[in-house]
């Protein structure tokens, strides 16, 4: 809450600053007025914040989360406070990420479950280069809707909410406390 209050008091800092959507915004834009586009930061310190209230375990696996989500991170601040980071760049950042948390967690996809794509979970390096191609695209894909005043954030939370009930229905409680902070 605190963290918020201070965020809207800085508002008319935020609107010199970082504000888009008017003019020569970008394509997929729908802002028609001067708007914030620092939103992410608020989340990214929301959730730094409350990952101090986490027990020791959960809090290094966010940690290796945040560590992961620098890049894509960075990338879309720098585009949100005025740098010319390309749909490309973000794109090869989103991969970046994703390449990051599979190596700091070990985690790549390990099965389909189709029998036809059962294939290349068989050797290490098409699973890879899978996990990379299916987190990467969706981390890019959020990207793509960030610029439609809320759409993004909305999608995050309904998924982030699915996956914790999941998480909770089979006592995953970690992974739903990590994605309370989400």
């Amino acid at each position: 809450m605190c963290l918020a209050f201070v965020i809207f008091l800085t508002r008319p800092l935020h609107i010199q600053f970082t504000a888009k959507g008017h003019g020569n915004a970008a394509v997929q834009s729908s802002h028609r007025l001067p708007t914030p586009r620092i939103g992410g930061l608020a989340v990214i310190l929301g959730g730094f914040f409350g990952a101090f209230t986490l027990d020791a375990t959960t809090f290094n696996l966010v940690s290796f989360l945040a560590i992961s989500a620098l890049p894509v991170f960075l990338g879309g601040l720098g585009e949100d406070v005025g740098f010319n980071v390309s749909a490309k760049m973000r794109l090869v950042l989103s991969f970046a990420s994703a390449l990051l948390a599979g190596m700091l967690f070990g985690a790549w996809i390990p099965r389909m479950g189709v029998p036809v794509l059962e294939i290349l979970t068989l050797y290490t390096f098409p699973a890879i280069i899978l996990t990379l191609l299916i987190s990467g695209g969706i981390s890019h894909s959020l990207h793509l809707i960030d610029g439609l005043n809320g759409l993004a954030i909305g999608v995050s939370i309904v998924i982030a909410l699915g996956l914790m009930s999941v998480a909770v229905s089979v006592g995953g409680y970690q992974i739903s406390y990590i994605l309370l902070l989400i």
